[in-house]
């Protein structure tokens, strides 16, 4: 419902601002990509009662990653303040993000793990005009998520084989929080983009990979009664299904 709303909301803007009789001459179109970062809290390893969980849980893997970005902004004439300063809307047509994760310490089994979102975002963001050649915008966006995944590799030197899995979904809420410094054609960003994504064992319906910190108490926690058996039982079904996807995203590219 969240998504089809702002699918909504995202194609009224662009035929709003597109219409507007006066359409400013600064409103741009931008393509844009470079380096991401985990978030702290990736896959919800901070999510647990364990001080100890999320450095033991990354001590043997790097991961490291990058985005692409296709939109355009939109400035609101009847929002414009002089020449210094303007109000639009953000929108990315197109706002994707790729992680890879591998494990070089371990001899026995090269481990990798690839995880990505693809969406589409839109908000408002506000620019402040140095001259004619240089821009700076701050901008806030939601970042409804339509496809996602986290896919698998083992491979077993010793034995010469392999095993592939992972889990996809189309459920997903992100959110955008960044500043851009545009230089003529030339455009330089940086946002924290944090949210989540529900991703599902395409291989066992009833799967999901949800919240690596919550899992680790759960499985931790000490039967000692029935009592106690019984509570595992129900709150077995209760686990988060979403997966935080936290990440910081610096790019570089056009805006025409």
């Amino acid at each position: 419902m969240k998504k089809s709303l702002l699918s909504v909301i995202l194609l009224f803007v662009v035929l709003f601002a597109s219409a507007q009789e006066n359409a400013s001459d600064a409103n741009k179109f931008y393509v844009k990509g470079g380096l991401s970062v985990k978030g702290v809290n990736f896959l919800g390893t901070n999510d647990t009662k364990d001080v100890d969980f999320h450095d033991e849980h990354w001590e043997n893997y790097s991961i490291k990653g990058g985005n692409l970005e296709l939109g355009s902004i939109f400035y609101i004439d009847q929002l414009k303040f002089g020449n210094k300063f303007g109000v639009g809307i953000d929108v990315n047509y197109l706002t994707s993000n790729y992680m890879i994760q591998t494990n070089d310490d371990n001899l026995n089994v090269d481990e990798k793990y690839q995880y990505f979102t693809v969406g589409s975002a839109v908000g408002p963001i506000f620019t402040y005009y140095a001259n004619n050649t240089i821009a700076f915008d701050v901008y806030f966006k939601a970042n409804p998520i339509w496809f996602s995944g986290a896919l698998y590799k083992y491979e077993y030197t010793q034995s010469n084989t392999e095993k592939n899995g992972g889990y996809l979904g189309f459920k997903g809420m992100k959110y955008k929080m960044g500043i851009n410094i545009r230089i003529d054609y030339l455009e330089i960003s940086a946002e924290f983009n944090p949210g989540y994504t529900v991703l599902q064992n395409y291989n066992a319906a009833d799967e999901y990979l949800g919240n690596a910190g919550e899992q680790f108490d759960f499985v931790k926690r000490d039967i000692n009664s029935l009592d106690d058996l019984a509570d595992v039982l129900v709150d077995a079904t209760n686990l988060s299904r979403k997966t935080p996807v936290p990440v910081f995203n610096f790019s570089i590219g056009f805006c025409f």
